[in-house]
């Protein structure tokens, strides 16, 4: 009777003791949609679209731990599963799945630009007439060389193109780093294109913590600029200074090469023995294609949630 009384009281005490796992902040620059999450002082920020050949994924990691932190991609480290309308795994892409995938393509280009150029031919017909009255046909076949030569600089087009791309991945494509305390690391994994995909999700483990992100994000997912970032609680008022700043800066690099810039500023003040401080969250973005930055604030005053959209000084 005493065992089952214990039972019974733990029973009612766990799900008393349950954390709710942490939501990811949602916020969108130029219709793109990012996530953030930090666990155990490491924040992972990252976003899923359709590039027109593959998912990519842009990834940004920030160390606020003590400790050194290895990111490492590969598909043990970065994950992407198709939700809806089925339930499959998308194929992680090496950096050099991606090389081998352009050269291909390059290769198949050439081969046509070589064929059309060896049919470009201009055809002309003489009639002959014999002394018998009877007539007869020649046919010349030449070459075309101005066709010739527009299927030459086709064939060299895609050479440069592909190049370009091959560039264009080796400088993306997400390096294995050790992050140091206080630094960051960004660039881009690519997966499988699934076509008739409506939902993702999308795994990331890093120094053993598993961030998980919903694309697009679920319905009990926090508003923009709402969500607190995760910090260690504080020491007592007489310890620390009066104020207290914890700053996170995220980059993301789409294909498009616009890179978007997040910088993040909370700043707590000591709560008042009768009414609380406001906590002001300022987010600033900046596109470098047209230089205009923007800051959006959100606070609490007095129970009521305040924004403003400013630009940046």
């Amino acid at each position: 009777m005493k065992s089952a009384t214990v039972i019974l009281s733990l029973l009612m005490v766990c799900p008393m003791l349950a954390v709710e796992p942490a939501q990811p902040s949602v916020y969108y620059v130029n219709g793109v949609c990012y996530q953030e999450l930090t666990v155990n002082n490491i924040t992972v920020g990252i976003a899923v679209y359709d590039n027109g050949s593959n998912r990519q994924m842009d990834v940004s990691v920030t160390n606020r731990s003590d400790a050194s932190v290895d990111v490492v991609p590969g598909p043990s480290y970065f994950m992407l599963t198709e939700t809806a309308p089925k339930q499959q795994a998308l194929k992680y892409k090496t950096e050099h799945d991606l090389t081998t995938s352009v050269n291909r393509r390059v290769m198949w280009a050439s081969i046509i630009a070589g064929v059309g150029a060896a049919l470009a031919t201009d055809t002309s017909t003489i009639q002959t007439q014999t002394p018998y009255g009877g007539t007869y046909t020649t046919t010349i076949r030449t070459p075309d060389y101005a066709t010739q030569a527009h299927f030459n600089d086709l064939a060299n087009q895609a050479q440069s193109l592909g190049q370009a791309r091959i560039s264009q991945i080796h400088q993306q494509y997400l390096q294995r780093t050790t992050l140091f305390p206080e630094t960051s690391v960004d660039g881009s994994v690519f997966f499988s294109r699934e076509r008739k995909a409506t939902q993702v999700e999308a795994r990331v483990n890093i120094a053993g913590n598993s961030f998980s992100f919903a694309f697009p994000p679920s319905g009990n997912a926090p508003p923009p600029f709402v969500a607190s970032l995760n910090r260690p609680t504080p020491p007592s008022s007489a310890s620390v200074p009066n104020e207290s700043t914890v700053r996170a800066v995220a980059t993301a690099r789409p294909i498009t090469n616009a890179q978007v810039s997040l910088e993040e500023s909370a700043t707590t003040k000591p709560r008042q023995p009768q009414t609380p401080a406001a906590s002001p969250i300022t987010r600033c973005f900046m596109l470098s294609t047209s230089r205009l930055p923007l800051c959006a604030s959100m606070s609490t005053v007095d129970g009521t949630v305040v924004s403003s959209l400013t630009p940046r000084q």
